[in-house]
């Protein structure tokens, strides 16, 4: 019934002793694998997938109850507020990426070219989308295709 449990890291002498470190990777792998996305899964019930993209409107502190919006590559818009802790989410099943972010009343801005995941709203996604838009406010697809810009500028 018991079980002789090994310690994580064991130090003599101030130094590390042997197997202490491959312990350490041991655990550390392990926990990187069950937060990893290859962990995930469920058996394929055939229904449709949703994609969720989510994230925190901050500048220093979360900002709680700010309105989010999020334009797709189409010029699909969708809405939502901020919860408590600066948290949202949007359901972007139906979506095409790349999605441009803004805030209302904060100028914030962010941008990601993934479906789903995890896409914060700070001052630093507002620098790096006015760097990539040579300064401009107006969000405009970081590329070199002009078909694509036509279809993002402005959240009019």
């Amino acid at each position: 019934m018991g079980r002789d449990v090994k310690p994580i890291l064991t130090v003599k002498g101030g130094r590390i002793m042997k197997g202490s470190i491959k312990r350490i990777l041991a655990v550390l792998a392990s926990v990187f694998l069950a937060m990893s996305p290859f962990s995930c899964g469920g058996g394929g019930g055939g229904g449709t997938t949703t994609s969720t993209l989510s994230g925190t409107v901050a500048t220093g502190k979360p900002l709680a109850y700010v309105p989010v919006y999020l334009k797709d590559s189409k010029g699909n818009k969708r809405s939502t507020i901020t919860d408590a802790n600066g948290k949202f989410s949007f359901d972007t099943t139906d979506l095409t990426p790349p999605f441009y972010l803004k805030t209302q009343g904060y100028g914030l801005f962010s941008y990601t070219d993934k479906k789903s995941g995890t896409v914060n709203i700070t001052p630093l996604s507002t620098a790096v989308v006015a760097v990539a838009n040579n300064g401009n406010e107006i969000f405009i697809i970081p590329t070199l295709s002009s078909v694509e810009s036509k279809h993002c500028k402005g959240f009019s």
